[in-house]
């Protein structure tokens, strides 16, 4: 990924934070529970990508992610919304706090790094692992 796509100009370099390499097993459980710290779920509602949320971030958490994501909103700002009429009516996680915005659809690396700024936002939840497995 690095030398070929990387190297060869294919991709940005925050498209590498879509994907994590790793031969641990708490390591993976590491970062899926991370994902999920704040986030919840995404879905595009009237061509605002509206992600949702346990924990709202505040008005000046907004501003700072409008100034340095700037770059992924294709018009208007980013914003913390209430359910969508079409959220209500589909019954879609109307009990999580939403933030949107009119996504440019093609920097999926940077929106990443957006959704890591969301789950930055709450005290990261203690990750429980199995005990290892043992042979009797």
């Amino acid at each position: 990924m690095r030398q070929d796509l990387l190297g060869n100009g294919l991709i940005a370099p925050d498209d590498l934070a879509l994907y994590k390499t790793t031969s641990s097993a708490s390591d993976a459980a590491d970062e899926i529970s991370h994902f999920y710290a704040n986030y919840r779920s995404q879905r595009y509602v009237d061509g605002r990508l509206v992600i949702r949320v346990r924990k709202a971030p505040t008005e000046e958490q907004v501003a700072d992610l409008n100034e340095r994501f700037a770059d992924i909103v294709a018009k208007g700002m980013i914003e913390v919304i209430d359910p969508t009429p079409a959220e209500i009516k589909d019954g879609d996680s109307l009990n999580d706090s939403r933030v949107a915005f009119h996504f440019n659809r093609r920097s999926y690396g940077r929106l990443r790094r957006f959704v890591d700024n969301l789950n930055a936002l709450v005290e990261p939840q203690p990750v429980v692992h199995p005990p290892p497995t043992f042979n009797v």
